[in-house]
């Protein structure tokens, strides 16, 4: 097959032929870093160069274009009328309603991209000039308030996830239903507050868990029912803190831990951080049934390098946060997509440097782009192909300007640079990467991460004064509901209002729960730091054999007793 772009094939190969291994510094944070030959051979592999920036600093911009958990009152482009939307009021975005944007076609604009000048600030122009979708609603949800949602019903304030049923409250997940408060689950019921956890069913306050009913307060747990306050523990029954107890007195026990009392919540929460510090060993990973593959929370993987939460991908190089991916280097936040580098895509092919792409392939620095082939420089384009910045070419002429576009982008050393951070739809710091990581102020400076006021755009306005969180009365029992339920509360911690809907009151009704202190995103905020860190890696060692290790280190327990696999099997063997 002849090459499409001859002059930019030829100069990519000269210079992948010529890039000396080793040692690099990062131009955006000066970190250094290792350029060896497994980089190179992802480069030579997708045609692109050697990057500048070191393979952390990319993860980290990229996850500030994903999916994060705010929402917030912006004033629509066309009507001029306040509307719910994921994008905050001082971002220069223009919004309008999902459905208006899938029937919008923003088709030739008024300019044409000049590739003599640098291409990135002129996407970023043409970004800006037209209408983005106010909640990135893939038109599959039904009932549902949230964002990047698919197949979505009746649920409220959701923010990435697949396949969920009346949800409240949740990050990240796939096949949950009927729960409130979750981050990062698979084919959750009827469950509250957990974390990392899979086919769970009226469990609370669960982390690292599978296949465990009517629990609450458990770590690393499989199989396990009616059990209150577990870690590390297999085919349990009717345990309290690890204390074997009869069906009868478990039963009596968990009838007076009244988790209705907000105090007596919090005092079993705390309970349960000093037994996980004191009782839990940890394992150097949380991979399961992955091959060849290397970093955390693989799960069905194989060859997957620099891995961290991904699911049934093969062929995968620094690509964390993505599920049934193969051949990709660099794709963040992204779901069955091949062949793709740095970009965070759904259900994609052949994506160089895109975000927010679905259906797509072959597409190159394009942004929020639909079922298009053949693309570049383009932004909020559905069923095109051959478009260069907006605008319809023949494929021979696409071709053409492609290739010189391209070559110039490479000789600038332009090509292979990622979006400015200014250009995240919902804000770095309301981002995926503010969730998992958190930005510091220096990486703020370093990356241009806008600022945007947390006071602005609230959701809830109150006309009046309103509740504050220290005003609720402690047990449930003594919540009135027309003076508390769907009224503004200020959390003066997150410095925002939230409410509580009656669905959400009567689920805790329903399985005796504590009145919610604080707004929703800060509770989500609290479960994603009981993950290990998708960025950091440290040195450690087996505490039983001594053997060194290589972890991703936990925001909440940072002094933990970490196993190699082999000794963290044999100790469930024998204790759990």
């Amino acid at each position: 097959m002849l090459s499409r772009t001859p002059k930019f094939d030829a100069k990519i190969t000269d210079l992948l032929n010529a890039v000396p291994l080793g040692e690099r510094t990062c131009s955006m944070t000066g970190e250094t870093w290792t350029f060896d030959q497994e980089h190179l051979d992802w480069c030579r592999r997708l045609q692109v160069p050697p990057s500048s920036i070191s393979p952390k600093t990319r993860v980290k911009i990229l996850l500030g274009f994903a999916t994060g958990i705010a929402l917030w009152k912006k004033t629509h482009a066309w009507t001029g009328e306040p509307i719910l939307s994921c994008v905050h009021p001082d971002s220069p975005y223009q919004i309008i309603t999902d459905k208006e944007w899938h029937a919008f076609d923003p088709s030739e604009p008024s300019g044409e991209l000049d590739p003599n000048q640098s291409i990135l600030p002129q996407i970023e122009r043409l970004a800006y000039s037209i209408p983005v979708p106010a909640l990135c609603d893939t038109g599959t949800n039904a009932n549902t308030v949230g964002v990047d949602l698919v197949n979505a019903v009746d649920c409220y304030m959701g923010f990435g996830g697949l396949d969920m049923k009346r949800l409240m409250y949740f990050s990240v997940g796939t096949g949950c239903e009927d729960s409130v408060d979750l981050t990062n689950n698979y084919s959750l019921r009827e469950s509250f507050s957990s974390n990392h956890c899979e086919r769970l069913f009226r469990c609370q306050f669960t982390f690292e868990s599978r296949d465990c009913l009517n629990t609450a307060f458990l770590f690393d747990c499989r199989n396990c029912e009616f059990c209150f306050g577990a870690v590390n523990q297999r085919n349990k029954k009717y345990l309290w803190f690890h204390e074997q107890l009869s069906k009868e007195e478990w039963e009596r026990r968990r009838a007076r831990a009244d988790l209705r009392s907000f105090a007596v919540f919090r005092e079993w929460v705390g309970r349960f951080r000093d037994f996980i510090e004191k009782e839990a060993v940890w394992p150097e990973n949380f991979n399961v049934g992955s091959e060849d593959s290397t970093g955390d929370y693989l799960s069905d993987c194989l060859r997957c390098h620099k891995g961290f939460w991904q699911k049934g991908s093969r062929d995968c190089f620094w690509s964390p946060f993505n599920e049934q991916c193969e051949g990709c280097s660099f794709v963040v936040w992204a779901g069955h997509d091949s062949d793709s580098y740095s970009s965070n895509v759904f259900a994609c092919q052949g994506m160089r440097c895109c975000s927010l792409g679905l259906y797509s392939r072959n597409l190159e620095y394009c942004f929020l782009c639909v079922s298009c082939e053949d693309c570049f420089g383009c932004v909020g384009l559905k069923h095109k192909r051959f478009h260069i910045f907006n605008r319809p070419y023949s494929e021979e002429e696409y071709w053409k300007r492609v290739d010189e576009i391209k070559t110039k982008m490479l000789e600038r050393g332009e090509y292979g640079m990622i979006f400015s951070a200014a250009m995240s739809l919902m804000g770095f710091p309301f981002s995926a990467g503010d969730s998992f990581h958190g930005y510091t102020e220096l990486e703020r400076k370093q990356f241009g991460i806008p600022d945007y006021d947390v006071t602005k755009g609230s959701v809830i306005n109150p006309d009046g004064s309103a509740l504050r969180s220290e005003d609720i009365p402690d047990h449930l029992d003594h919540i009135d509901p027309s003076r508390f339920v769907g009224k503004p509360i200020y959390d003066s911690q997150a410095k925002r209002f939230y409410s509580v809907t009656p669905q959400e009151f009567t689920f805790y009704q329903r399985h005796r729960l504590p009145f919610p202190r604080q707004h929703f995103l800060s509770r989500l905020k609290n479960l994603f730091v009981y993950c290990n860190g998708p960025f950091a890696e440290e040195s450690s060692i087996c505490e039983s054999c001594g053997k060194s290790l290589l972890v991703h280190p936990n925001r909440q327990f940072s002094k933990r007793r970490i196993l190699c696999e082999v000794c963290y099997l044999a100790y469930l063997e024998k204790n759990g």
